[in-house]
């Protein structure tokens, strides 16, 4: 609950910086069984260079319109939230500097990237 509301704050204060538009929801079906609710706040500018980043259950995007793939992968890194809490954008971090310390892309070969991609990959085919 706490995490929840912390990481709402966060998320809004990333979303004012890039350029808040609108707030929506979107009611994912992941390919794990679980059912994720996110909160989308839409954004004019790519947050950190990035289509969209997930704090916790809420996710920080470009994207106006839904798209399935996109839902299944930020979907994942909510269920990542979820698992990990608090401890979560430290072991990112960490995944990141392992995979460049290995060779890899920071954040192609992060295994928390690796685990999003394979679902939304095992659901869309890509």
């Amino acid at each position: 609950m706490v995490l929840d509301f912390l990481t709402r704050i966060v998320a809004m204060v990333v979303a004012s910086f890039y350029g808040y538009r609108f707030t929506s929801t979107w009611h994912v079906q992941h390919p794990s069984g679980e059912h994720v609710q996110l909160r989308v706040l839409v954004v004019r500018r790519p947050p950190f260079g990035f289509g969209g980043i997930t704090i916790g259950r809420t996710l920080v995007t470009i994207a106006s319109t839904y798209t399935h793939c996109f839902a299944i992968h930020e979907a994942t890194h909510a269920l990542q939230w979820k698992k990990l809490g608090v401890f979560f954008p430290l072991a990112y971090l960490y995944a990141s500097l392992k995979a460049l310390i290995g060779g890899g892309d920071k954040y192609r070969d992060n295994i928390f990237e690796v685990e999003a991609r394979t679902y939304e990959q095992q659901e869309c085919g890509k």
